[in-house]
Formats: C-alpha cells, structure tokens, sequence
C-alpha cells in the first residue's frame, strides 16, 4: 500500500474516531445538562395529566441521572466499626431485651461466649449518657455485670465487652417495652397502626435508582398501595415540607422559637394518643432536628410514649460523623427499636410511629443505596411478622436533592419539587372490617397516584385513620376514601406558585 493510501486510511480513521466522540458528548453532557425529558417531535409521558395539572414522567436511570448511581461516592462502614454488633434484642413479655448474637461473635470476632465479659450501665429514657462515658472505659463503680439471658430494667444501655488479649467492644442499645396511651379506653380493635417513615432530600425518581430493593417490596408485596407521581413539596425548607404533615398548618419562613414546643400546636401524635394510639417519634441526627437544631429547646415532657432523642443525641456525639453503628447505617439502630416498639403493642393497642431518617440522603445523591438494605429489611420484619397486614405504610421525604449533578437543570428543578410520597393501606380481611375500615376498600381505586397531592392531605389521611371518620381539614383532603378532584390546581391545593410541579 502507497504511503499516500495510508496516509488517506489514517485521516479517515481519525475524522470518524472524532465525530464518534463527538456525538458521544452531545449525548450524555449537552442533551443530559439540557435536561429536557423528551426528544423534540416525540410524544411526551406524564406522571399527572390532567387539565389543570401536567406532571412530565421521567425514566429514573436515563443518562443524565446516572452520575448520580457511578459517581466517586462509595458507601460502606469504616473500620472499626465494620464489624457489627455482638448484642440484638429479643422480646421478652412485656419488653426488648439483650441477646448476645454468638453466630456473629464466632464470624466478626474470632470469639466464643465463654472468652468474653460484658457489663453496661442503664438509662432511663429521659436521661442522657455523660460525654465521658461516649469514649473512655466504663467507671467500675457504676458498671452492671451482663450475661446472656439477663434482661435489664432500662430503657437504653451502653455496653462493654473484654474480649481476648486486650480488646474490648462498646455498643449502645435501645430496649422498647410496653408503653400503652392514657387514651387506651378509646382503643378500637380495628383501627390500623401508621407508620410514617421520612428520609430527608429524596426525590420520588432517586428513589426509584437508590434503593431498587426497597422499592421491590413496596410494589410486589403490598396490594393496597399508591406511589404519589404528583406529591408536591409546598416550602423551601425541610421543616416548611414537615410541619404540615405534623399539624395540618402552613410553616410561615420565619425562624421557630428557641422555646419549647410542648404547647406550640396540636401534633398529630396527640390525635392519634387520644384515640388509644401508642405513639413514637424519633429523628435519626437529633442535632438537625426539626425541634432541637440551631438552639431550640426541644420538649419540656417527652411528646410520646416513645420518644429516644436524648439516647439518640449520645449516639451521634460518639460516633459523630460516622456512617455506622456496628456494620450497619446509623438508621437501623433507629428502625430495629421501632420494630421492637410495634411487636410489643401488637394486642394491645393501635401503633403510630414517625421516623425521619437523614444522615446519608443528604451526605450525597447516592447515598441512599446504603440505606436501601436497611429498610427493605425493616418491611420484610414487618410483613413476616404479620403487623404489615394491620399497618398503613407511609414513606416520604421533604424535598428533592438540592445539590448535586442535576442541580441548574430543568430535570433537577422539577424533581426538587417532587419529593417521594408513597402510601400502603393493607388489604383487609372481612371477619374483622368494621363499617369504618371498610371505607378503606375505596383506597383501591388509583385515581390519586396520578394526582397532585400534598403534605396536607397525608396529615389529612393520618387523621381519617385515627378518627375514623373524614377529616375536618380545609387545606388536605383524606386519600382513604376520596378521589382527588381531577381539576384541582397548585392554588387549590395550597402548593405556592414557585414550588408548584404543574
């Protein structure tokens, strides 16, 4: 071959070479940072699509998403705290207590029972450890021998182990018991338990490409079940999203009072209390907490009958920026106590439990993805241990991600505005329907998955499930038993213009 024939091959060779890379940058950055949902000329899909309400529907993993799944973020847990925990619970009559795990002892630690010695010192729920206990040894003075089988009287225990040449383990414990409301007389066996579980800055869309496993559940497990394409965020703040789905209100932007909140409005853990509910409220980071950041007071007296922020404050100044307690997030500490708190009110009285959960949705975009196996699990507990059949599910979130690669995009906007909003009501067995639940039978029809909805109309919902009867809500209409009207606007639902997803 002539030089000039190579020479011709070469310059080919390149030419296409460049426009292959060419098209491959148009592609994934300029058409991805466009953010645009469709393809000019081709027929758009919506997630609402009414005429008053257009919500465009997007794959979850198209290209411009998938840095957000492949970026440099690897979620694990950090040595030490890799190896996971040598105590669990177990229920015991009316309470949770210790139980030594040797399977995991054997595998993480290279230990037999016979080669450790445990001892702890015990809590009451409304006291919190000293900042001494969080790193040093436990003093001898106060310490409590631990041995398989004992069950201790304390609501939290902070635990110590020797092990062989030298180590030793520390791992706190929540231990739930029975805690059944003042308003136990009004207890109707057939009302539901609520559980609201909230993780913070998570789009409905990431989501769907973070915790595939989770979502799996929710859809092939649960047959009563409505993913909300249209639940709408009606604040620019975490708190301006959560309040209402506490108390039915509007949030105004003003700061909240460095005072306490015992009396600052009726929360839907009230309701629910005085209807025989036993409550539970819990935030996973209490130093972002809705009611104890940037200086607020908290309560006076433990809202609910559950209520761990003191023990969880302990937790986050001991292991401080930490993703893990003991080979898990942070967040199955949290959920395993809410477990136990159920299963022990399961005859006793109607559970509510609100959850919100933090720490690694808003560390990264992908964070989730470790939070995925946590709370798949949390549903296989409860599905296995039959309350899924006697519970209403509910997940959401505040807002979309406020950062990250989609951050500038038409794409990100809109899925900022459209944070997850799931609810499950279970399918009920007809020996035990009363003329109230059987209202729950019209929850079947769909409508509202593909309708505009609100945090006001969830609390609206939580009221319906504790009252029994349709909520007297101006702002929120109850998911139970309506079908949101098919002209309802941003206005009429009390979505403010520049959060309105329409």
């Amino acid at each position: 071959m002539s030089p000039r024939k190579v020479r011709f091959y070469v310059w080919v060779f390149c030419l296409l070479w460049c426009l292959l890379i060419a098209v491959q940058f148009y592609y994934f950055v300029l058409r991805g940072r466009r953010g645009s949902v469709e393809e000019k000329g081709s027929a758009v899909s919506y997630g609402v699509d009414t005429e008053t309400c257009r919500i465009p529907s997007s794959d979850p993993l198209d290209f411009k998403t998938r840095q957000r799944l492949f970026g440099s973020y690897s979620p694990r847990c950090e040595a030490p705290l890799d190896r996971r925990a040598i105590f669990g619970t177990r229920i015991v009559l009316d309470r949770s207590c210790p139980e030594l795990l040797e399977d995991i002892l054997l595998l993480d630690y290279d230990v037999s029972v016979s080669q450790i010695t445990c001892s702890y010192i015990g809590f009451a729920q409304e006291e919190i450890v000293p900042d001494y206990l969080l790193t040093g040894s436990l003093p001898e003075h106060l310490r409590r021998p631990l041995t398989n089988g004992d069950c201790p009287q304390f609501d939290a225990l902070w635990i110590e182990c020797s092990l062989p040449n030298g180590r030793s383990v520390k791992q706190p414990l929540l231990l739930a018991r029975s805690a059944v409301s003042e308003g136990a007389e009004n207890f109707d066996v057939n009302f539901l338990n609520v559980i609201v579980v909230g993780i913070s800055s998570l789009s409905r869309l990431t989501f769907r490409r973070t915790m595939p496993t989770t979502y799996q559940k929710l859809t092939a497990d649960l047959e009563q079940r409505q993913e909300l394409y249209g639940y709408s965020r009606i604040g620019k703040t975490s708190i301006a999203n959560r309040m209402p789905l506490l108390t039915g209100k509007a949030y105004d932007s003003e700061p909240l009072p460095k005072e306490y909140f015992d009396n600052w409005t009726r929360y839907i853990w009230d309701e629910m209390a005085e209807y025989g509910f036993t409550t539970f409220f819990a935030e996973e980071t209490p130093s972002r907490g809705m009611f104890t950041a940037n200086g607020r007071k908290g309560f006076l007296d433990f809202p609910t009958s559950f209520y761990p922020q003191p023990f969880l404050e302990s937790i986050e100044k001991a292991y401080k920026n930490q993703t893990c307690v003991f080979g898990k997030p942070r967040a199955k500490f949290l959920l395993d106590y809410l477990f136990d708190a159920v299963v022990l009110h399961a005859d006793k009285s109607p559970f509510f439990g609100y959850v919100w959960l933090d720490q690694l949705s808003t560390a990264h975009p992908s964070g989730p993805l470790f939070l995925d196996e946590v709370l798949s699990e949390f549903i296989d507990s409860l599905r296995l241990s039959g309350l899924l059949q006697f519970t209403v599910l509910m997940l959401v979130s505040d807002h979309g991600s406020t950062n990250g690669p989609l951050t500038g995009t038409d794409q990100g906007a809109l899925e900022e505005n459209l944070p997850l909003g799931f609810m499950s009501v279970p399918k009920l067995v007809d020996p035990y329907e009363s003329e109230k639940l059987s209202d729950l039978r019209q929850f079947r029809n769909l409508v509202n998955t593909y309708r505009l909805v609100t945090p006001y109309d969830l609390h609206a919902s939580m009221l319906q499930l504790c009252h029994g009867r349709r909520a007297k809500n101006h702002k929120g209409i109850s998911l139970i038993t309506n079908a949101l009207p098919k002209e309802r606007t941003c206005d009429s639902a009390a979505v403010p213009p520049e959060f309105c997803p329409c």
